[in-house]
């Protein structure tokens, strides 16, 4: 089990970087919850749909994924270049908490970043 959600939080990072709505909801439960330090605390299907939409481009370098075996628990540890609709960019290191259910699905996503470089460039989308 341990394997397979650290295989899951890699496909969620590719599915991030394809900004495919559909695709990143297999990945979790119908009322997963998002917190994200800029959206807030939405359910995933509405969180991604608008980051999606604020977003024209974004890559990923995975600096490391830490779990425990006896843990629901896994954290990714990457850096986001995130290009948004109005073709400002900000790079910045992210950690990522998957909290899983038992069936393997993602039941909350946390988002911790420092939203100093990002803040200002995200607030002018508006």
């Amino acid at each position: 089990m341990h394997q397979l959600r650290e295989t899951i939080a890699k496909k969620y990072l590719s599915c991030l970087e394809k900004a495919s709505v559909e695709e990143t909801l297999l990945l979790f439960t119908e009322d997963a919850v998002i917190e994200s330090p800029l959206y807030g605390r939405m359910q995933a299907r509405l969180f991604y749909t608008q980051l999606f939409a604020d977003t024209m481009s974004s890559t990923l370098r995975l600096d490391g994924i830490f779990s425990e075996p006896t843990s629901s628990r896994i954290l990714i540890l990457f850096e986001y270049q995130w290009k948004l609709r109005n073709h400002q960019q900000v790079i910045f290191n992210v950690v990522d908490v998957l909290e899983f259910d038992s069936d393997n699905k993602i039941t909350t996503l946390k988002i911790i970043y420092d939203t100093a470089r990002s803040k200002e460039a995200f607030s002018q989308l508006e």
